[in-house]
């Protein structure tokens, strides 16, 4: 096992081996120790042997490179002008390849192999395609390289042929384990060969074509672009008319957004891409779809456009379309209609193809007995002038205010909805109603037979009041509710009380009634009065001496009673002023009584 791995370490230092076979390794282990020197020996006399390759001296092998940089003007005159050359020299091409600057300008690669001996020929002739401005010829020698490669591969062959002889000894038979360990060495040393094989090709090649790089470059060019925002009546259209455009133009869009602005107007928002000698006509077109809000054109230059390569230049064009920002309608509307019922069916089938909707209704009966509604009306802002012209044939139209764009709307906004009050209105009727003032003989009689008219006619007294005037005749005053159907009849009934000295009733008579809810409650203010009794003359005179003498008495009564009310007040003091004299006096007689009694000095 030492002998065997002492070969191993010999192997890898690329040495030759002693032979191989259980023979001699079993002569090998009964040599004296000076006897580990043969195999050294045997590894120099087989070294010999190497390839003939190693021991000559090594060819010269050089690999020649250049780079050429170079500004045409138009690049597929170039391309063919550099085929033409290519096919006088014994080269071929070997890669090529072809980008488009942002300006459409092109910038082609081009890869050329050739033999030596025509490089400086060939590299001197394609100098000549454009402008020069850039180059580099180098030149590698890879001899040693070269002969560094062949040498290793050698080694590593004749390591590889050990390796299997080796294997082939039945010395491994029973072994598997260092078996393994030989079968990787053998594939480690295959891999390597297989890599310096595949260097020595590629050095080989080089050094057997040069290689040329060419680069063909366009010169830089401007490229236009505009930004443009258009308003234009209804996106929709303008939409279509600029795809119609961007078709004929051989434009193409490259994105587009619709957002909804103010009101429910619409803008588009597009990026365009058109060719350079088109770009003019798409301006124009673009310009032809509404008013131009807006216009930003860069680099922009009409005479760009005629150059041969305009047609392969693509331009930015950035474009908002939108529509103008609506005052959207609103308003009111009454309208006098014969029959709120029939109105309001009419008014549901006219309504219904405009997309309009019924929010709102409320309906009001009044006294007289017609009736109103107020209708708050939904409609798409579009059709709202069709919507006011529908509902002001249902009548009479009596008040109207409109506010915002009365007129056809297009656009988004068209479908913003919007409200219309409407006020569908019966005409009032007239309430028969007013007095009449009814004179008697007598009113107890005359008011039992108003009584039981009331009772009759199934009127209603809504107050009454009665009063004896000075003369001792009496007045009373009724108010009657009497539904229409029945006024006629009863104002008759009530004349048959008296003599009718005033009457002033409206609402009744001349076809009136025609107008009137039959079962509307009016008003009659009835007054009843008895005569005023007449006397002669005398007979006045003495009433008025009555009269006076009565007032008289009258006055005289208030006197006293403003006598009685002032002692009432004045009382409390006249007593303190009795009091007050009585006191004074009693003591101005005690003094004078006191002085006559003193004796004088």
């Amino acid at each position: 096992m030492t002998n065997r791995q002492s070969r191993l370490d010999r192997w890898h230092a690329g040495t030759q081996l002693a032979d191989a076979s259980a023979d001699q390794n079993q002569l090998q282990a009964d040599k004296p120790k000076e006897a580990p020197e043969q195999p050294a020996a045997a590894d120099q006399a087989r070294g010999a042997q190497l390839p003939a390759a190693t021991a000559r001296p090594a060819k010269t092998k050089i690999i020649k490179t250049g780079s050429l940089t170079t500004e045409v003007d138009d690049y597929d005159a170039a391309v063919q002008q550099v085929d033409g050359i290519l096919a006088r020299f014994d080269c071929y091409l070997a890669d090529a390849s072809t980008k488009e600057s942002a300006g459409g300008a092109l910038i082609g690669t081009i890869t050329i192999r050739v033999a030596p001996a025509d490089f400086e020929v060939l590299f001197a002739a394609l100098r000549q395609v454009g402008r020069l401005t850039g180059e580099d010829v180098k030149s590698a020698d890879v001899t040693a390289q070269y002969v560094d490669l062949e040498a290793r591969s050698a080694a590593l062959k004749i390591t590889e042929e050990r390796l299997m002889e080796l294997v082939k000894s039945k010395t491994f038979v029973d072994r598997m384990d260092d078996l393994l360990k030989v079968e990787q060495e053998m594939n480690r040393v295959r891999t390597e060969i297989e890599q310096i094989e595949g260097q020595l090709r590629v050095l080989a090649d080089r050094v057997a074509l040069s290689t040329i790089n060419l680069e063909l470059r366009e010169p830089g060019r401007v490229v236009p672009s505009a930004s443009l925002s258009v308003e234009v009546p209804e996106l929709g259209p303008a939409a279509d008319a600029l795809t119609k455009a961007l078709a004929e133009l051989d434009g193409r869009l490259v994105s587009g957004k619709i957002k909804e602005r103010d009101r429910g107007s619409l803008a588009g928002e597009y990026r365009l891409k058109v060719n350079l000698d088109r770009f003019g006509d798409a301006l124009a077109a673009i310009a032809g779809l509404g008013r131009v809000d807006s216009r930003d054109v860069r680099d922009w230059n009409a005479a760009s456009a005629a150059a041969p390569w305009a047609a392969r230049v693509p331009c930015d064009i950035a474009l908002t379309l939108f529509e103008r920002t609506r005052d959207l309608p609103a308003g009111s509307v009454t309208v006098q209609i014969p029959s709120l019922a029939d109105a309001v069916d009419t008014l549901e089938d006219a309504i219904a193809p405009l997309g309009a909707t019924i929010a709102a209704n409320r309906t009001t009966q009044r006294d007289d007995g017609s009736a109103s509604a107020s209708i708050q009306i939904r409609v798409p802002a579009g059709a709202f002038a069709e919507l006011v012209s529908r509902v002001e044939t249902l009548g009479r139209v009596t008040a109207r205010e409109l506010t915002g764009e009365t007129g056809h709307i297009i656009g988004g906004s068209a479908d913003t909805p919007c409200t219309l009050a409407l006020t569908l209105a019966e005409p009032q009727r007239q309430i028969p109603s007013g007095g009449m003032v009814i004179e008697v003989e007598k009113f107890a009689p005359a008011r039992d037979r108003l009584a039981k008219l009331v009772d009759d006619r199934d009127i209603q007294v809504l107050a009454s009041n009665s009063s004896q005037r000075t003369d001792g005749t009496w007045v009373g005053r009724f108010s009657l509710g009497i539904t229409a159907s029945k006024m006629d009849a009863a104002v008759a009934d009530l004349e048959k009380l008296g003599k009718v000295s005033s009457r002033e009733i409206r609402g009744i008579g001349l076809g009136e009634l025609s107008r009137i809810d039959p079962n509307a409650l009016g008003v009659i203010e009835v007054i009843l009065a008895e005569k005023a009794a007449l006397t002669p003359e005398p007979d006045r005179a003495s009433g008025s001496f009555r009269k006076y003498l009565r007032d008289g008495l009258a006055g005289l009564y208030e006197s006293l009673g403003l006598i009685v009310y002032g002692l009432v007040v004045l009382a409390p003091w006249l007593v303190i002023a009795v009091v007050a004299g009585w006191l004074i006096t009693r003591t101005w007689k005690r003094r004078k009584a006191r002085a006559q009694t003193e004796p004088r000095p």
